[in-house]
């Protein structure tokens, strides 16, 4: 079910407004002395959330004085709202099918009208470099750059990335039609995500570029949710006296790029990061999963939450954590096998091996939206278009079965008609050995070595560099996975990148 009318905005009127001294309509002679100053995510040209509660928010208003709201889609209703001490105001209005152009009327002393305000659907787009990573800086840009004009989506943009020590509640940036002009420094991931929505919808898709690159996930999350775990709090202890130029005390991303939206209805999230979080990535599963958690009682809505996941390279640094790219991308499967309407897809055949940015960021949005199509609209054609993850795995003697799903109930091959790759085998001992005999059955894998007689522990893809050549029969990437609960002893040999 895609409607998002279980967003609930505290503190805001919802009901049409009974009739004040000056009038019942705004030429009818309403009356106030209150200044309006609407919220900045209100601009014209936006996008709000068909079959929701739109919450009409302002600041800077004169306390006990009224402002009145009429929408063009709704013109026979008007909205009040009183300004309460603090100077802001919030009037919730329904919003109904998707459409447009509407008008959106404010009435205090001054009048303030958006225009050209469509309903549709709102995605938060969030992460680091590669959600950052502009359409200017992708392979093909010239060509897709030219191709963007779709005029019905509609970017907010936010270019001058702030941080904050206390959440604040504007931001600076406005709405704005997609064209070639307005889509260059726009996140190139995103802009092909709400593309492939909008052709497949034929809606209008509002898009919240809210992404900062070189950012590890513990700013983007609130500070009190990371610091009520003790583990999550050494690690952002670590992480806020490692004398790093960006970003790296835990909240101070979250209080200034993603809080001021928190009551501005969206439709779901995709979130494309973790390459910051490789020394801890055996605990990012528990940090993201609390940073999501956290969100969805923010905007009081389980909204579907999307996770891109980072791809294969070789290794830069000495991590804290052995093979931490393969540990912090099955750490990104884990989340979304753990938590209800999380999902990730998978980029690694797209990777470039030397460079943590591919610049193949058409794949990754469409990847993402298909997913979006089949779990959150329910499109059932779009079925077969989810990444491969791995669903259970069983052991018959020294046989270890490894069945998948996201599969389209059609046999699993490889990319290059040969056995499975990079699946790995351990004993008792945790110690693993590559699988020797491999076979596709269906949905499954089935796997043994000569060294393990007695498997426990099966893992597949567990490399910075190796790429798996599994496949559903559409061609789509499966996910790294492993069963093992325990840290890698020593780094994977041959990892470090030479150039």
């Amino acid at each position: 079910m895609f409607f998002a009318a279980g967003f609930v905005c505290s503190g805001c009127s919802a009901e049409p407004s009974p009739e004040h001294d000056g009038g019942d309509d705004m030429s009818g002679g309403f009356v106030s002395s209150s200044f309006v100053e609407l919220h900045s995510v209100f601009s014209s040209g936006m996008v709000v959330q068909r079959n929701a509660v739109l919450p009409v928010r302002g600041v800077n208003g004169t306390p006990g004085y009224p402002i009145r709201v009429v929408c063009s889609w709704m013109p026979d209703e008007h909205y009040d709202a009183m300004v309460g001490e603090d100077g802001t105001w919030c009037a919730e209005v329904p919003v109904h099918d998707a459409g447009g152009p509407y008008e959106i009327v404010v009435q205090g002393r001054n009048r303030v009208t958006l225009t050209d305000v469509m309903a549709g659907d709102v995605w938060l787009c969030a992460g680091q470099s590669n959600m950052q990573m502009m359409m200017t800086e992708i392979e093909n840009a010239d060509r897709e750059i030219l191709s963007a004009t779709e005029s019905d989506i509609r970017l907010f943009n936010i270019e001058s990335r702030v941080q904050s020590e206390v959440p604040v509640d504007n931001i600076d940036a406005v709405w704005q039609s997609c064209n070639p002009n307005t889509v260059r420094k726009f996140s190139a991931a995103a802009y092909f995500f709400g593309k492939t929505l909008y052709h497949e919808l034929d809606v209008p898709i509002g898009l919240i570029n809210s992404s900062w690159g070189n950012t590890p996930c513990e700013v983007w999350t609130e500070r009190e949710i990371v610091y009520s775990d003790e583990e999550l709090k050494a690690d952002a202890d670590r992480l806020a006296n490692n004398g790093s130029a960006q970003p790296n005390k835990a909240g101070y991303v979250y209080n200034a790029m993603v809080y001021p939206f928190t009551r501005f209805p969206i439709a779901g999230a995709i979130w494309y990061q973790g390459e910051n979080n490789q020394s801890t990535a055996w605990r990012y599963g528990k940090l993201l999963s609390a940073m999501i958690e956290g969100w969805r009682a923010d905007w009081n809505d389980d909204f579907p939450f999307i996770i891109a996941q980072i791809c294969p390279r070789y290794r830069q640094y000495d991590y804290l954590t052995y093979y931490s790219n393969a540990v912090l991308r099955d750490q990104q499967r884990r989340v979304a096998e753990n938590l209800d309407d999380v999902y990730v897809t998978v980029n690694d055949d797209i990777a470039d091996l030397d460079d943590s940015h591919p610049k193949n960021k058409q794949d990754v949005g469409k990847r993402l939206a298909w997913t979006a199509l089949s779990e959150y609209y329910g499109i059932p054609e779009y079925g077969d278009s989810l990444c491969p993850v791995v669903d259970k795995v069983t052991v018959s003697g020294n046989r270890v079965q490894v069945s998948y799903k996201n599969t389209g109930g059609v046999p699993l091959k490889t990319s290059d008609g040969n056995a499975p790759s990079c699946f790995e085998i351990a004993g008792a001992d945790k110690v693993f050995y590559p699988a020797e005999e491999i076979s596709i059955e269906g949905e499954s894998v089935f796997a043994s070595s000569t060294e393990v007689p007695s498997p426990v522990y099966v893992r597949a893809g567990w490399s910075y560099f190796k790429i798996q050549n599994l496949t559903n029969a559409n061609g789509l990437p499966v996910s790294v996975f492993s069963t093992q609960d325990f840290p890698d002893t020593a780094e994977e040999p041959d990892s470090m990148q030479k150039n």
